[in-house]
C-alpha cells in the first residue's frame, strides 16, 4: 500500500472481560505492524460491559488507560474523558463505529446477549 496513506478502522468492543482484555493487548501488540504493512489505523472508540461500564470517545480511547482502570477493579465510567453510562445496544444504535467486536458471554441456548448486538450491527451495516 501507499505510505502516508491510512484506512481507519473504528472499532466498538462490546464484552472487556478476560478475553476483550487479551484482543486489546493483541492488538497493542500488533499496531505498529498493522499500521506498517497494511496501512491501518486502528481505533477502539467504544468499550461497553456488563460489569465494568462503558465510554465511547470518537477521537479513539487509549487503550492501556482502559485496561489499567478496570484491572485496578474501576468502572470504565472513571475514564477522564468521553461519553459514559451508555448500554452496549445504545452504543451500537447511536454512535459511530466501523467493525463491531462482541466478546460478551453467550447463552448458548438463546445466543443472547451477542445475538441481539450482532443484529442491531448489521441493520446499521456495519461489520462484524
Amino acid at each position: 500500500m501507499s505510505e502516508g496513506i491510512y484506512i481507519e478502522c473504528r472499532i466498538l468492543l462490546v464484552g472487556f472481560g478476560t478475553v476483550g482484555r487479551g484482543f486489546v493487548e493483541v492488538l497493542l501488540e500488533r499496531e505498529a505492524i498493522l499500521r506498517k504493512k497494511y496501512n491501518l489505523n486502528i481505533k477502539v472508540v467504544g468499550i461497553s460491559t456488563r460489569r465494568h461500564g462503558s465510554v465511547y470517545l470518537e477521537q479513539g480511547i487509549n487503550l492501556r488507560k482502559a485496561l489499567n482502570i478496570v484491572r485496578g477493579g474501576d468502572s470504565l465510567e472513571k475514564y477522564p474523558e468521553g461519553i459514559k453510562g451508555l448500554s452496549s445496544i445504545e452504543l451500537i444504535r447511536a454512535y459511530d463505529f466501523d467493525i463491531l467486536v462482541e466478546l460478551t458471554p453467550t447463552n448458548l441456548m438463546t445466543g443472547e446477549p451477542g445475538l441481539t448486538h450482532i443484529r442491531e450491527a448489521l441493520k446499521r451495516e456495519r461489520h462484524v
